[in-house]
């Protein structure tokens, strides 16, 4: 996204927009489906804490306060991935007709898809065995549904509300792509390479980001062709093993991003492991009800003891 974002920006400063729609769409998927990740993530974690997601200590529930904002700010998620909808029918419209060369990469890769469509299988790709193939598969079914969406509205004519829930398919498959083409991407960079102590660890959270997907979606990779039904039915099983051998380096790897205690704002989260203690001191020390004392009596009208006793026409005014 970053490089995208350079690359049009040095454009425009030559005053060649061509690749201003581009950027556009992508920044649109992304930030639908990347904010979409976080609030649900951060809810996830919230729930695996059982009892301590719903108290103060957790550090979830002001977080997940603090970012619901995102999916919804500067529009509602589902009005920008029918940016990034818009823009894929255009290029595959543009593909089908061959005018000249293509405009960019999407249009590339809707003629390829085109001109293979009628030939494809699910056997040409071995996802299990192959990361190169993962990010074909996912790809191919982008364009698929790309394909699909054109089909209904270009040529069956289709109301464009009538499409609104493949449109958000659309868009989602595209930024997935993009997501798992990426990170493949950066796995194998020679410019920046990774630790070859660190690669298997993220080679495995890929690998589980792109099963996980495949199989929340296994219809569409199915009805793309790009995945073998076997393969398919297999993923669970595989998922599972990933989860087993990324388990015991899955809080060395949160570590690794070095946010300070102070952002987390977690008792369960510290870095010195001080869970209890600092729950206490919360509670204790830290709450400032514990500066009231509260009269226990129920036939005074003084709610805290030492008070001016007109607590009690206080409540009764809001009521």
């Amino acid at each position: 996204m970053q490089s995208l974002y350079k690359r049009t920006r040095a454009d425009i400063s030559k005053g060649d927009f061509s690749r201003l729609a581009e950027l556009h769409s992508q920044s649109s998927g992304l930030k639908s489906l990347c904010t979409d990740y976080a609030a649900n993530g951060i809810e996830t974690c919230r729930r695996a804490l059982g009892g301590h997601g719903f108290g103060g200590g957790s550090g979830l529930i002001q977080l997940n306060a603090d970012y619901l904002s995102k999916p919804t700010v500067e529009g509602d998620n589902w009005m920008i991935t029918q940016q990034t909808a818009s823009y894929l029918i255009k290029r595959m419209a543009a593909a089908e007709a061959k005018k000249g060369e293509p405009q960019d990469e999407v249009e590339r890769s809707c003629r390829d898809y085109l001109s293979q469509r009628d030939c494809l299988s699910g056997s040409d790709f071995k996802v299990i065995e192959s990361d190169a193939d993962i990010v074909h598969a996912f790809q191919r079914r982008s364009r698929y549904m790309t394909y699909l969406a054109h089909m209904q509205r270009n040529k069956e004519k289709k109301t464009w509300n009538s499409l609104l829930l493949l449109l958000r398919k659309v868009s989602h498959a595209e930024s997935e792509s993009l997501l798992v083409a990426n990170f493949a991407t950066a796995l194998e960079s020679s410019e920046d390479p990774v630790s070859n102590r660190l690669q298997p660890h993220l080679r495995r959270l890929f690998r589980l980001y792109a099963y996980y997907t495949m199989d929340n979606n296994a219809r569409e990779f199915a009805k793309a062709r790009a995945v073998q039904e076997e393969e398919l039915d297999s993923l669970p099983g595989v998922i599972q093993d990933l989860m087993a051998e990324i388990r015991p380096h899955a809080v060395n790897l949160v570590d690794a991003w070095c946010i300070p205690d102070f952002l987390l704002d977690s008792a369960l989260g510290r870095y010195d492991g001080k869970v209890y203690e600092d729950l206490f001191n919360r509670a204790h020390r830290l709450n400032p009800l514990n500066d009231i004392t509260f009269n226990t009596d129920y036939r005074s009208e003084q709610l805290v003891r030492g008070g001016d006793g007109k607590e009690l026409e206080k409540i009764r005014a809001k009521l």
